[in-house]
Parts: C-alpha cells; sequence; structure tokens
C-alpha cells in the first residue's frame, strides 16, 4: 500500500507541506515592507523538480520597475535555496486599498492605519479565497 500511495502521490498534484513551510521561512526572513501579502501558494514536486507558484500584493504606487525589482529579489531568495530544480512563477497583485492594515509603508492611496504585518504561515499564505484581508482579520 505504501508503494502505491508514493507512487500516486509522485503522479498527483499534491501538495508537500515540509517544502512549503521551507518556502514560508525564506519568505519570512527575507521579508520586505512592500511584500504585503503572499498567498494562493502552491508548491508540487515532480521527481528532483519543484513547482512553486504564488501570488504577491506590492503596494498600489510601485513603478514596472520597482515591482520588478521586488519579483526578482523574491525570485532570486527562493531559487538560492531550492537551486535550478525549481520552477517559480510569481504573480503580482496591486493593493485595492482592502490591506491597508496590514501594510507599514508610507502610501498617499492609504485608507486606514497600520495595525500589524500579516504572520505568513501555511494557512495564511495557502489560502485560495477571494478576499485575503477577511482570512487575516475576520
Amino acid at each position: 500500500a505504501k508503494v502505491v500511495r508514493d507512487s500516486m502521490n509522485g503522479v498527483m498534484d499534491r501538495m508537500d507541506e515540509q517544502t512549503v513551510n521551507r518556502v514560508i521561512e525564506i519568505i519570512n526572513v527575507k521579508r520586505h515592507d512592500h511584500w504585503i501579502d503572499i498567498h494562493n501558494l502552491r508548491v508540487i514536486k515532480h521527481g528532483p523538480m519543484i513547482h512553486i507558484e504564488m501570488h504577491i500584493v506590492l503596494p498600489l504606487s510601485m513603478t514596472l520597475i520597482e515591482q520588478d525589482r521586488e519579483f526578482n529579489e523574491l525570485k532570486d531568495t527562493v531559487i538560492s535555496e531550492f537551486g535550478e530544480y525549481v520552477d517559480l512563477i510569481l504573480m503580482g497583485e496591486s493593493c485595492n486599498g482592502n490591506m491597508c492594515r496590514f501594510c507599514n509603508i508610507v502610501c498617499d492611496d492609504r485608507k486606514e492605519g497600520f495595525q500589524s504585518l500579516i504572520e505568513w504561515d501555511i494557512d495564511t499564505v495557502t489560502d485560495e479565497t477571494e478576499d485575503h484581508s477577511e482570512h487575516h482579520f475576520p
């Protein structure tokens, strides 16, 4: 039974919690204030390859050049840990004003004051609900 289960886990898209937790640990250590939220994290292993996909919320006022700089830093952070066997896809999202309470940067578009940073853990980072702010502060 274990051989069949291990075999099926390699074929099917199953979350590898150990690798997910390692990704979360890495991004928490290298966290930037501009990384307002990270969610919809998916990690799928195919043999030696690791496919990582995540959404990152960045400030509304960021230019494309600034966003690209943040993407590259996040990519470099993850790739430095997992090496050439990682396929990383980042989906950028601009803050739409519902994340102000989690954002500690100076912003002309702020709708409410800062309360606290989002604690990134396996529950918050793998969250796929439509309004991520509700997941963090119901």
